[in-house]
């Protein structure tokens, strides 16, 4: 018997959306707001598509961080596995760097320290 294929999609999806994103537009389906301005987002099956809309903002934030493309605003996530462990470091990385503490807090969830990629 095969063993079912993890569902990477859905996965960055519900934890997107656990969040805080939204719909987006026809091509970043969903949207987070983060303390850099709106992330726009799009799970793929093996990847995640993210742009900042506001790049200046982005490059102030994370600096030399090498997903970063401080021209387009593009930070995409391209896991070597695209599994539950990958999803993880993706919330972590999100959450930690780009979700405001305070809201956060109010949501009752703990603020992770921010960590440099």
């Amino acid at each position: 018997m095969k063993a079912a294929r993890f569902d990477f999609k859905g996965a960055v999806v519900a934890m997107l959306r656990d969040l805080g994103a939204v719909d987006g537009d026809r091509w970043y389906i969903l949207r987070l707001e983060t303390v850099a301005g709106p992330l726009d987002l799009c799970p793929q099956d093996n990847w995640l598509a993210c742009r900042f809309v506001h790049v200046t903002r982005a490059r102030q934030l994370l600096g030399t961080d090498p997903r970063l493309n401080g021209y387009s605003g593009k930070w995409n996530f391209h896991p070597d596995v695209a599994d539950a462990a990958a999803v993880a470091d993706i919330r972590e990385r999100i959450e930690g760097r780009l979700l405001d503490r305070a809201v956060q807090k109010s949501m009752g969830r703990s603020a992770p320290p921010a960590k440099i990629a």
